[in-house]
């Protein structure tokens, strides 16, 4: 039984931020054909399962680079209005240690940067924990416009408690891609034991986005990790398109990089293209 993992944004989607029904179809051919379907996304849950709506068939979704894996074993029905929600099962988790949140509390209290951070909680509440101090205006409006997309439970707070800090799944921040750099830089001086991934921001693509998960977890991780938990055997197929997915298309054997927007993911790739059906059709899946 072979395994086709992939990104959501920009390797699955169209511009407007949404999967096309050929896309959509495709898979299904292939899960019919047996294959097993892998979602690992940075966004959250119930921001993932809008964008999955209508994949009707099982897979498995891993949220936030990897920080939470479900197992989805009727997949996402198209209609919205269904009363009782699509099956899920949780098969892991992994969290932010707390002591971790108050060294980047810390960071950001210190360091002039021109945004916060904010703290993800569980699948459960799917709760944002902001503070609207250290943001620029810029970056508010940002926030503000994420409220509307996101699907995050945005939660105002005027400062963050041991309540924040031990409910963190993975924390985010966004802003020009200097800072996020500056970012990467302070968190490693101050050796604070986080994995950070930063990426073009889907609904702002002139910011990057630095998605802070718990030590050693990324989509690669995530990855081996349902496999072993559910002894999947066969080769890997893996499509993504920015610097999160490396750690996925490492672990694979046949890797297929879309529009790729870092060379280290070009340099990894069995077929670089602009669309996942032609890149599936090369490597005759």
């Amino acid at each position: 039984m072979n395994i086709f993992a992939s990104d959501i944004d920009h390797t699955l989607t169209c511009i407007n931020h949404t999967i096309s029904t050929d896309v959509k179809l495709y898979l299904q051919s292939m899960q019919e054909k047996g294959w097993v379907i892998v979602f690992l996304t940075g966004r959250n849950y119930m921001s993932a399962k809008r964008i999955l709506k209508g994949m009707n068939f099982p897979f498995y979704l891993g949220t936030l680079n990897g920080s939470e894996m479900f197992s989805m074993p009727e997949g996402i029905p198209p209609d919205s209005n269904r009363i009782e929600p699509p099956i899920e099962e949780r098969l892991f988790t992994r969290m932010i240690g707390p002591n971790e949140v108050r060294k980047l509390d810390s960071l950001f209290n210190k360091e002039s940067y021109k945004s916060d951070f904010l703290i993800l909680d569980t699948h459960e509440s799917d709760n944002a924990y902001y503070r609207l101090r250290g943001w620029d205006k810029e970056l508010v409006g940002h926030i503000e416009n994420l409220k509307a997309v996101n699907n995050h439970n945005f939660v105002q707070c005027e400062d963050f408690s041991e309540k924040e800090f031990n409910r963190a799944l993975a924390c985010k921040t966004f802003g020009s891609r200097f800072d996020m750099l500056r970012v990467i830089e302070e968190i490693r001086d101050r050796a604070i034991e986080v994995d950070v991934s930063c990426t073009v921001d889907v609904f702002h693509p002139s910011n990057f986005v630095l998605l802070i998960s718990a030590y050693g977890v990324n989509k690669g991780s995530a990855l081996r990790r349902l496999i072993e938990l559910k002894k999947l055997e066969g080769k890997i197929v893996a499509a993504g398109d920015d610097q999160n997915d490396v750690s996925m298309l490492r672990l694979a054997d046949l890797r297929i990089a879309i529009r790729p927007k870092v060379e280290e993911l070009k340099d990894l790739a069995t077929v670089v293209t602009d669309s996942i059906i032609d890149g599936l059709r090369q490597l005759d899946v």
